[in-house]
C-alpha cells in the first residue's frame, strides 16, 4: 500500500504542478512580486575581493531567468539567478565561494565581458566545502578586468515551480607565493639524528607557482604547479623525508629529491605520498626537496609539517650473503626482526608480488629430509608484508614463489612448499608492502609432521556410528601432511583438493547416515567429503560427495562397510585443516514424506489461521511429481492434503521454526499423478516463508501441498495452516452493488477495508489502482443534471482520501455490470481529497448510474453520498434496506438462529461457512461450527424488479470450556478434599453436586461419593466433569498367639478397611514400618499403627500375656576325692514328664533328679527335663574328682643337706581342706603341734632341734568333701 501511496502522491503532485503552471499562465498579467535588485547582470552587486572570506547574505526570492545567455551547463535546468561583479586584483587569481542559507544546494557560473555581452568562463555545482554549494577558483584572469558571477538555486525539474532562497557569497584572492617558491630560495631544513622528528618546519603550497629549469619528477609530475623547496645537508648515507599534519584544499602530496645546484639539479627518488627514503647520500653534501600537491587543479593547496630524519643503519641481514640462518622446527617459534633502514637488494629476480619497493631483509634455511617447508610471518610494527623464496646461492638465485597475504596473521605472507631438495639452501626475502612503513615483524620456518595414519584407504580409521545426530562419539582428524591417494575413483566435488585426503570407514546401521565435520581449523577450512562403497580399498565405488561440512547419504545397506574420503577443497599444497568427524543417524523420514501419505490439513473458516507444526528433518526428495520451479527446491519435501472449501478460495500460509526460509507448491490430481498449480517462495509476512492464496478452485476438490526448506541445507521444524479467506463484504463487487438515493437526505454507507488492491486504468478511467472497492448505483427519478458530493471519513470522523469513477447511463439495472467501459465513464477522480463532487450531466429519468468508490487509506469508516446541486433527482423507491443479525455468541456445535429484516416481496439467499446455504428469510436451529472464531453469514434479498440488497452478520462461536478428564480422588478419614483446585476454572461459573444435591462447601468435601462439576463461561458454554471421592478409613484387627516354649507371642494383623497395600509399625519400634502383617513381642501392652497406600493410618491396641517357661537346675558344682561319691540334687520349675542325666558314667541312675555320682575323673553332667508341652529345659553340674593326696612319712633327716630335711604328710594339698598334726616323744610329751600344717616340720621344738629318736605322731586330715581321716604313726628323726 505504501508503494501505491507513493505512486499516487507523485501522480497527484504532477496534477497539482500542471494546475499551478496553468495558474501562472492564466494570471501572469495580473501581478508580479518584487525581484531582487541584482536580478539582472547590468544591476550586478559589486563584491570586493579580500584576503579572507567574509560571507555576505543575498536572496534569489522572485528572481527571474536571465535571457540571452546559454545554459551554464551545471547545477540543474532552472536558473532563477542573481548577479554579482568583482574586479580582478593584480595577481590575476580569485576564489568565489558560497555558503548555505535556506538554499542548501546551489549553482554558480562566472563570465568575462560586460553586462550586455558576457563570455562564459566556468560553472560549478558542489565544489564548496559548505555542503552542496558551489566554489570556483580561477587563475590567469586579467588584472583590472571585471568578472560577473551568476548564482541560482539547484532545481532539476523544468516544470516544477521556481525554487528560491537565501545564500552567502564571498570572493578572495590568494596570498603571495611562499618565500621558498623556487629552488634558489629553498629553506634549509634541520636534520634530526634519529627517526624522532624533534626539529621540523611548517610550510604551504598556497599561491606557489611551478618552478622552471628543473628536471621533471617521475611522481605526479602534473602537480608541480604549486611546488615549494627545502634543502638539507646529509649527515648520513640515508635520510628520510616525511610530511605530517597535512591540511588544506588538497591533501594528496608528492615529493622529489635532487642533488647538485639549483641550476643543475639531478633527480633522486620521488614519491606520491607523505614519506620518502633516500639512500646512497654523501655526508656533508646539500640535497634539495621539492614538495607539491599531487593534483593538477589550479588554486588547490596544502599546509604541512616537514621533517628530515636519520634512520638507523641497515639490518645485518640487509644483503642475501649476510642472510640470518633460520632453523626449521616442528612447531612455529616466531623470531622478531626489522626492515627499518633496509635497502633494496639488486641483481636478483624481482619478487613479483606484494608491491615490492625495496627495503628487504634476508634469511636462509636448510631443507630437511622431507623436502617440505612452511615459511610464516607475524605482524609487528609491519601489518602488511611480502615474502619470496629463492634457490641457489647468495649471488645467483632463482625465484621459487612469492606471496602477499596468505598467512592467517592479517595481511602477512605465508608460503608452504613441497618437493624441495633435501639439504639444499632456501633464501627468504621479506619486505614491507610498498616499503612506506618499515618496522618489525616475526618469522618462523616449520616442517610438516609425517602423514596421518589414515593417509590412505588401507589405513582408514573405523568411526563409531551414533544412533542419532547428537554426535556423542566422534574422532578428531587432520589433513596436515596427507598425500594424494591413488587408485580410488576421483570424486565429483572439489576433485583438485584430494591432494591432502584422509580416510575413514564405518559400518552402516541404517539406510541413511549423516557425516559431519565440526571444529574445522587450520590454514584452509573449506572442506569436502566423498563416500565410497566396496569391500576392499582396491575396488571402491564412488557413491556421492559434497563440497561442505555435511554429507547426507541414503540408500545404504545396513551391515555393509563404507569408506569416507575427507579433504580440503583447495589445491594449494601445504594447506591443511583439523576437524572433528562424526557419523550420525538421522531420524526416520516424516510420515508425510510421500504425497500418498500426505497429512490432512483442516481448512479454517473462522478468519484465523491455525498453525500446526511439522518437520522436514530426514525428509527425502519426491520422485515423479512435477518440479515446483521456485524456492531453490533440492528435495527434503513433506506433503499435505487439503479439501477446497465451498468458496473455491484457499489460503495456505507457513510460519518459521528451525526453518526460516521455505518453499511451497500446490498440485491437483491424485497422489501418484499430480499437476502443478502454483509455487511460492517468500509470499508470507512471516519472514522468508511461503504463502499461497488461490481462487477459482473447485469446491470439494482435494489439493496436494508440498513444502520444503529453501535449498534443503537446514531441514527442521516449521508450521503450516490452511484457511478460507473471508467472504467479500456487501457491495464489494459490481454483482453485489447496492442501491442508494440522495434526493432528500444524505446516504451514509460503511466503507470496506482489508481487500486486495487490483490494477486500474482502462474501464476504470483515472483510477490507477482499486483498493477496497464499493459499488453503489442510483436511478434517475427526475431528469436533469445532478451534482453529488462524496465524502469518506474514518471512525474518528477524520476525512480520508476518497476516489471514484461513475459509469452510465444504463437503461436497466441488469446492464450495469456488463456494460461498463471507458467510453461510458461519466466522471472520475484520483486525487488525495476526502471530499469529491460527482457531476452527472443531463440525466434522464429511469436511467441507472453505477458508482465505484475506493478506500485508498484502508481505514475503516463511512462513505456519504449527498446531492448538492442540479435540477435532477434520484429514485428512493428502489433503495433496498436489509439488516442481518444472529443470536450469537453461541457455543461450539451450539444452535445458530439467523434473521434478516423484511424486504417487500424479496427472495432471500443466505450463504456461510461449511457450504451453508438457505433461501429462508430467517434460518434457525443451525449447528454452529466446531472451531471457535468469528464466522461471516451473508444474506442477499432480491426484489422482483431485480434490485438487490445485501448484509452480513458475524456469528461469534465461543470456545467451550474444556475441563480435564474425570478423575478419582481419595482422602484419609478426618481430612477434607478441596475439589475447587482439581480443575482450572478461572473466568468460569461453577456448580458442584453430589447425588443431585448442591455441595455446600466443595473446598472441604469429606463424604465418599461421585461429585459432578458443571463449569460455564459468560456465553453459557459449559463442560462437565466427575470426581469420584473416596474417604479412606483404615481399621485393623489383631490376633495374639504365644510362641510354644518361648516367652514371646506372635501378633497377626487383619485389615478390615483401607486401601492396599498396607504397612505396619509397633509402638516398641515407633516410626519404623514393615510390609509384614506379623510382629513377635514379649509380654506387655502395645499399639499397632497401620498405614495404607494413600498414607492414611489407623491404630490397634494389643496386650500379650505370657505363660512362664520350664526351667531346671542341676545343683551346684561339687568336688570329690578319688574314690568318694556324691549325690546330685536337680530341681525343676514345674511338673515334668521325663528326666535324663548325661553322661551316665559313674551314676547309679539317669532318670531321677538325685542320682549318686561316683566318677573316676572330673565329669560334667547335664540334666534335661521335658514337660507335657514338649518344652525342654536343661542345666549342667560339674563333679570334680581330686586324686588322693595323703602320704604320711614315718621318718626324715633334718640335717640341712637338702634331702628329706622336712616331714611330709601329703603329696599335694589339692584334696585337702585342713591338716592338723601332733608329735609326742616317748614320754608322751607333745613336742610339735600345727593345726594348719602347710609348711613341713623341720624337727625343732622351741626353736631347738629335738633329739634323734622315734616319736609318736597323730595326723588329722579334712578332705575337700568334708570327710575326716586320722593317721597315727611312729616318726623317726635321724641327722
Amino acid at each position: 500500500m505504501n508503494s501505491i501511496n507513493t505512486f499516487k502522491t507523485a501522480q497527484q503532485n504532477l496534477f497539482r504542478n500542471i494546475f499551478a503552471v496553468m495558474l501562472v499562465v492564466c494570471c501572469s498579467f495580473s501581478s508580479f512580486a518584487q525581484a531582487p535588485a541584482n536580478d539582472d547582470p547590468c544591476a550586478a552587486t559589486t563584491l570586493t575581493a579580500s584576503a579572507t572570506c567574509n560571507y555576505q547574505t543575498f536572496t534569489t526570492v522572485n528572481a527571474t531567468v536571465s535571457t540571452g545567455l546559454a545554459s551554464p551547463g551545471c547545477a540543474g535546468v532552472q536558473f532563477h539567478d542573481v548577479w554579482f561583479q568583482v574586479t580582478v586584483p593584480a595577481g590575476g587569481a580569485l576564489t568565489f565561494d558560497t555558503q548555505t542559507g535556506s538554499i542548501t544546494d546551489g549553482g554558480m557560473a562566472i563570465y568575462s565581458g560586460d553586462c550586455n555581452t558576457l563570455t562564459f568562463i566556468e560553472c560549478d555545482d558542489d565544489d564548496s566545502p559548505n555542503g552542496l554549494m558551489p566554489q570556483i577558483t580561477r587563475t590567469g584572469l586579467t588584472p583590472g578586468s571585471t568578472i560577473f558571477v551568476r548564482v541560482w538555486r539547484y532545481n532539476n525539474s523544468a516544470t516544477a515551480p521556481p525554487s528560491y532562497g537565501t545564500f552567502g557569497i564571498c570572493v578572495t584572492f590568494p596570498p603571495p607565493p611562499p618565500a621558498n617558491n623556487n629552488c634558489a630560495t629553498a629553506i634549509a631544513a634541520p636534520v634530526n639524528p634519529t627517526t624522532t622528528c624533534t626539529q621540523t618546519l611548517t610550510g604551504t603550497t598556497q599561491s606557489a607557482t611551478p618552478s622552471t629549469g628543473v628536471p621533471v619528477p617521475t611522481c605526479s609530475a602534473t602537480g608541480v604547479d604549486d611546488d615549494v623547496w627545502y634543502s638539507f645537508v646529509a649527515t648520513n648515507a640515508t635520510h628520510s623525508v616525511t610530511l605530517s599534519n597535512v591540511t588544506g584544499t588538497s591533501t594528496g602530496m608528492a615529493m622529489a629529491l635532487y642533488s647538485g645546484a639549483c641550476g643543475a639539479l639531478v633527480s633522486l627518488p620521488c614519491t606520491t605520498g607523505n614519506s620518502v627514503i633516500a639512500g646512497g647520500l654523501t655526508v656533508g653534501q646539500t640535497y634539495y626537496v621539492r614538495v607539491y600537491t599531487a593534483t593538477a587543479t589550479a588554486g588547490l593547496y596544502a599546509n604541512f609539517t616537514i621533517c628530515i630524519a636519520t634512520p638507523p643503519p641497515p639490518p645485518v641481514n640487509d644483503d642475501p650473503c649476510a642472510a640470518v640462518t633460520l632453523t626449521a622446527t616442528a612447531a612455529c617459534n616466531y623470531q622478531t626482526f626489522t626492515t627499518v633502514s633496509a635497502t633494496n637488494s639488486t641483481g636478483f629476480p624481482a619478487p613479483g608480488c606484494a608491491n615490492f619497493n625495496g627495503g628487504d631483509v634476508w634469511f636462509q634455511v636448510t631443507v630437511p629430509a622431507g623436502g617440505a617447508l612452511t615459511f610464516d610471518t607475524q605482524t609487528g610494527g609491519i601489518t602488511d608484508g611480502g615474502m619470496a623464496i629463492y634457490s641457489g646461492d647468495c649471488n645467483t638465485m632463482t625465484l621459487i614463489e612469492c606471496d602477499d597475504d596468505d598467512s592467517p596473521n592479517g595481511l602477512m605472507p605465508s608460503i608452504t612448499r613441497t618437493g624441495l631438495t633435501p639439504g639444499s639452501t632456501i633464501f627468504v626475502r621479506f619486505w614491507e608492502y610498498g616499503n612506506d612503513a618499515p618496522g618489525t615483524f616475526g618469522i618462523c620456518v616449520t616442517f610438516p609432521p609425517p602423514p596421518p595414519a589414515n593417509d590412505n584407504c588401507s589405513g582408514a580409521i573405523n568411526v563409531p556410528v551414533n544412533p542419532d545426530l547428537n554426535c556423542g562419539q566422534t574422532v578428531t582428524g587432520t589433513t596436515q601432511s596427507a598425500t594424494a591417494s591413488t587408485g580410488a575413483p576421483a570424486p565429483t566435488c572439489s576433485a583438485t583438493g584430494v591432494n591432502d585426503d584422509v580416510w575413514y570407514s564405518f559400518v552402516a546401521t541404517g539406510a541413511v547416515h549423516t557425516m559431519t565435520l565440526t571444529n574445522v581449523n587450520g590454514t584452509s577450512t573449506g572442506m569436502a567429503i566423498a563416500l565410497y562403497s566396496g569391500t576392499a580399498c582396491g575396488s571402491l565405488t564412488f557413491q556421492q560427495c559434497i563440497g561442505g561440512n555435511t554429507l547426507n547419504a541414503g540408500g545404504l545397506t545396513p551391515g555393509q562397510r563404507y569408506f569416507v574420503r575427507v579433504y580440503t577443497t583447495t589445491a594449494t599444497a601445504g594447506l591443511y585443516a583439523t576437524f572433528t568427524f562424526c557419523v550420525g543417524t538421522p531420524p526416520p523420514p516424516p510420515v508425510n514424506d510421500d504425497p500418498c501419505n500426505a497429512t490432512l490439513l483442516t481448512v479454517s473458516e473462522n478468519g484465523t489461521c491455525n498453525f500446526q507444526q511439522f518437520t522436514t528433518a530426514s525428509a527425502t526428495g519426491t520422485i515423479g511429481a512435477p518440479a515446483p520451479g521456485c524456492a531453490n527446491y533440492a528435495g527434503g519435501d513433506v506433503w499435505f492434503r487439503v479439501v477446497v472449501p465451498c468458496s473455491g478460495s484457499l489460503i495456505l500460509d507457513a510460519q518459521t521454526g528451525v526453518i526460516t526460509d521455505g518453499g511451497m507448491a500446490i498440485y491437483r490430481g491424485t497422489c501418484s499423478n499430480l499437476t502443478l498449480i502454483t509455487c511460492d517462495d517468500d509470499g508470507s509476512t512471516n519472514g522468508l516463508m511461503p504463502r499461497i492464496s488461490s481462487t477459482g478452485l473447485t469446491p470439494g476438490e482435494t489439493l496436494w501441498v508440498r513444502f520444503w526448506e529453501y535449498g534443503n541445507d537446514n531441514p527442521g521444524s516449521f508450521s503450516i495452516c490452511a484457511q478460507a479467506p473471508p467472504p467479500a463484504p456487501p457491495a464489494a463487487t459490481c454483482q453485489t452493488a447496492q442501491s442508494f438515493c440522495t434526493s432528500t437526505t444524505p446516504t451514509t454507507v460503511p466503507n470496506i477495508t482489508g481487500q486486495p488492491s487490483t490494477a486500474g486504468g482502462g474501464v476504470y478511467g483515472c483510477l490507477l489502482t482499486i483498493p477496497n472497492p464499493t459499488y453503489y448505483y442510483l436511478q434517475i427519478q427526475n431528469s436533469g443534471s445532478i451534482q453529488i458530493t462524496v465524502t469518506q471519513a474514518n471512525t474518528a470522523g477524520t476525512g480520508v482520501d476518497v476516489d471514484f469513477v461513475v459509469w452510465g447511463p444504463f437503461n436497466s439495472l441488469g446492464a450495469t455490470c456488463t456494460g461498463i467501459s471507458a467510453a461510458n465513464i461519466v466522471d472520475c477522480s484520483y486525487s488525495t481529497a476526502a471530499v469529491e463532487v460527482v457531476d452527472i450531466p443531463n440525466a434522464v429519468a429511469g436511467q441507472y448510474y453505477l458508482f465505484l468508490v475506493t478506500n485508498f487509506s484502508d481505514q475503516a469508516g463511512t462513505i456519504t453520498y449527498q446531492q448538492t446541486g442540479g435540477t435532477g433527482s434520484s429514485n428512493c423507491a428502489i433503495v433496498c434496506t436489509l439488516s442481518a443479525s444472529n443470536n450469537g455468541p453461541v457455543c461450539s456445535r451450539g444452535t445458530i438462529n439467523l434473521s434478516a429484516t423484511t424486504v417487500a416481496n424479496a427472495a432471500y439467499q443466505w450463504t456461510g461457512p461449511n457450504c451453508f446455504s438457505s433461501t429462508l428469510q430467517n434460518p434457525t436451529v443451525l449447528t454452529a461450527p466446531t472451531t471457535p472464531g468469528q464466522y461471516v453469514y451473508t444474506v442477499t434479498a432480491t426484489t422482483p424488479s431485480g434490485q438487490t440488497c445485501q448484509d452480513t452478520t458475524i456469528v461469534t462461536v465461543s470456545p467451550k470450556p474444556v475441563l480435564a478428564a474425570d478423575t478419582s480422588f481419595k482422602i484419609c478419614a478426618g481430612s477434607t478434599a478441596n475439589l475447587t483446585t482439581i480443575y482450572s476454572t478461572a473466568g468460569l461459573s461453577t456448580a458442584w453436586t453430589l447425588g443431585g444435591v448442591v455441595v455446600a462447601n466443595p473446598a472441604a468435601a469429606n463424604v465418599t461419593g461421585t461429585y459432578r462439576l458443571i463449569a460455564a463461561n459468560t456465553t453459557g458454554c459449559s463442560d462437565t466433569a466427575f470426581v469420584n471421592l473416596t474417604v479412606d478409613t483404615v481399621r485393623t484387627q489383631a490376633a495374639v498367639t504365644q510362641i510354644v516354649c518361648t516367652q514371646t507371642a506372635r501378633i497377626t494383623l487383619t485389615n478390615v478397611s483401607g486401601i492396599a497395600p498396607f504397612q505396619y509399625s509397633i509402638s516398641s519400634n515407633p516410626g519404623v514400618f514393615q510390609t509384614s502383617n506379623q510382629f513377635v513381642a514379649a509380654g506387655g501392652s502395645y499399639t499397632i499403627t497401620t498405614r495404607d497406600s494413600l498414607g492414611c493410618t489407623g491404630t490397634t491396641p494389643v496386650t500379650i500375656t505370657i505363660v512362664p517357661e520350664l526351667t531346671v537346675s542341676a545343683g551346684p558344682d561339687v568336688s570329690i576325692v578319688s574314690g568318694d561319691r556324691t549325690q546330685l540334687q536337680a530341681t525343676a520349675s514345674g511338673p515334668t514328664t521325663s528326666v535324663l542325666w548325661t553322661p551316665s558314667t559313674g551314676l547309679n541312675a539317669t532318670n531321677v533328679f538325685n542320682p549318686i555320682a561316683n566318677p573316676t575323673a572330673t565329669t560334667t553332667y547335664t540334666v534335661a527335663v521335658t514337660n507335657s508341652l514338649g518344652c525342654l529345659a536343661q542345666d549342667d553340674v560339674v563333679v570334680t574328682v581330686i586324686p588322693y593326696c595323703i602320704k604320711v612319712n614315718n621318718a626324715f633327716t633334718p640335717n640341712g643337706d637338702g634331702i628329706n630335711d622336712l616331714w611330709q604328710v601329703y603329696d599335694s594339698y589339692d584334696c585337702l581342706k585342713n591338716v592338723t598334726v601332733h608329735v609326742f616323744n616317748r614320754y608322751g610329751k607333745k613336742v610339735y603341734e600345727n593345726k594348719d600344717y602347710r609348711k613341713f616340720w623341720d624337727g625343732r621344738y622351741d626353736n631347738k632341734p629335738v633329739p634323734d629318736g622315734t616319736y609318736y605322731a597323730v595326723v588329722e586330715f579334712t578332705l575337700i568333701t568334708g570327710r575326716k581321716i586320722s593317721v597315727k604313726t611312729d616318726l623317726t628323726i635321724l641327722r
